[in-house]
């Protein structure tokens, strides 16, 4: 059966990083889960990792959820070196905004493709 979920949390392929995939519009319940899988990643590694937000198939997503999912436990968790956005939409960047308002603007960055991720993954010695 093929995952309906709209909010996946995987391991990135290659890096020693994960990857939050939006589907499409996020549901509340995947958005909380997703946040949920992200902070056992960070909780379990031997390293600091960056977290890749894919938002190329999302034109959406519900901002108050998405605010608290990454405020309570992800943004500020110690493991977390930064956010590598794919594509955007203006929802991502006011939560993003919001997000610097707690740390420094490094703390998200905002790329085109997973070739530019890929390459800048390789500048930080990420690779497994």
């Amino acid at each position: 059966m093929a995952n309906s979920r709209t909010v996946i949390v995987k391991p990135y392929s290659y890096y020693h990083a994960i990857v939050m995939h939006w589907k499409a519009r996020g549901i509340k319940e995947d958005i909380d889960l997703a946040f949920e899988e992200i902070v056992a990643y960070l909780d379990a590694t031997d390293r600091p990792i960056f977290v890749v937000v894919d938002l190329r198939e999302n034109s959406y997503m519900p901002m108050k959820d998405t605010f608290k999912g990454a405020i309570s436990g992800v943004h500020q968790h110690p493991n977390l070196i930064a956010w590598l956005c794919i594509g955007e939409n203006k929802f991502a960047r006011y939560v993003a905004d919001v997000l610097n308002v707690f740390s420094d603007k490094s703390k998200i960055q905002w790329f085109d493709s997973d070739a530019e991720v890929d390459a800048y993954l390789e500048e930080q010695h990420m690779s497994v």
